[in-house]
């Protein structure tokens, strides 16, 4: 017989079973405790990440109150040097009803103590029918709501009156020479600060210029830098501490002779406007200490701090301005 006889036919070949690689024959799956290791692992991961982004978003929301904060005092502060700057009075300074600068007048509500207010005229008004002189002010309005935080007001307000109206009458408001020893009143004050939010919205915030100022510290000085000592100054009455440096208590300017100071230094304690709602104490603000101007500002500034603790924006900004016309 031929090889090709005795070669098998496929058919009668015997069917062989297959085999399962050996690899595969020691695959298994995973266990419950390596699910649950692999699961733990997971979850720590997420938390490390979500624990970055918060921290990362923290850091970011922290920058953006100091920004917002620095922002507010910086504008505000520009504004009042741009004002105090151009405080001007009469050539004629024997008369009591004279142009005044007046520091703390008589008059002023109680939440706007906080803890100074200061007023002057400059030739900044914009209606020359009746002169360019205008009343200029500024104060801090305290009104804090608990009950109902958004409408909390702790801003400063700006007043400004002209002698003449936008329609070419004599403004009611402007007394400074009709009523030369009241022309800040109660009334002045209520109309640029409003007793409520809702009649204050009537009136468009009149004299809005920030919000999250919680108090305004001022304190006056002479030629020679010197702090005026009185709390309450009044540009009609020359005070004994404008002194010739050269002699002892010997005044510059005769008793009956109007002066301005020359330097206004402006403290401020501020807080990120979106914080004001966060707000939930107020201490009272100290009084000025023109000998120790700086220690009663910061220890109210750690009161502050210590009844809010959710409050990290709160900051002191200061500026010393001359007055160009001042003594």
């Amino acid at each position: 017989m031929t090889s090709a006889a005795h070669a098998t036919s496929p058919a009668a070949r015997p069917l062989r079973r297959s085999r399962t690689p050996r690899a595969l024959r020691h695959t298994r799956a995973f266990t419950l405790i390596e699910l649950m290791v692999v699961s733990l692992m997971m979850i720590i991961l997420l938390g490390i990440l979500f624990s970055v982004i918060s921290n990362t978003t923290s850091v970011i929301s922290r920058a953006t109150e100091q920004i917002d904060v620095t922002r507010v005092a910086r504008e505000s502060l520009d504004l009042i040097g741009r004002d105090i700057s151009k405080a001007a009075l009469p050539w004629s300074r024997t008369s009591t009803a004279s142009l005044q600068f007046l520091l703390n007048p008589t008059g002023a509500p109680a939440n706007t103590a906080n803890p100074d207010s200061f007023f002057w005229q400059a030739p900044v008004a914009r209606n020359d029918g009746r002169g360019n002189m205008a009343i200029i002010g500024y104060f801090v309005l305290r009104d804090l709501q608990t009950a109902n935080p958004a409408n909390s007001r702790l801003q400063l307000r700006r007043v400004y009156i002209e002698a003449q109206t936008s329609t070419g009458t004599a403004n009611p408001e402007y007394t400074i020479y009709s009523n030369p020893s009241n022309w800040i009143s109660p009334a002045l004050f209520n109309n640029f600060a409003p007793a409520t939010a809702a009649d204050d919205n009537i009136a468009a915030q009149k004299g809005w210029v920030a919000d999250g100022v919680l108090g305004i510290w001022v304190r006056l000085l002479d030629r020679t830098g010197t702090p005026l000592t009185a709390v309450a100054f009044d540009s009609r009455k020359a005070s004994t501490t404008f002194l010739d440096k050269t002699s002892t208590n010997q005044l510059i300017y005769p008793t009956n002779y109007s002066v301005l100071p020359s330097f206004v230094e402006v403290s401020m304690v501020c807080v990120a406007p979106r914080q004001v709602v966060r707000i939930k104490s107020l201490p009272a603000a100290p009084a000025s200490n023109p000998t120790n101007f700086d220690a009663p500002i910061a220890s109210y500034m750690q009161q502050v701090k210590a009844a809010n603790p959710g409050i990290d924006s709160i900051n002191t900004f200061s500026r010393k301005f001359r007055i160009l016309r001042g003594d």
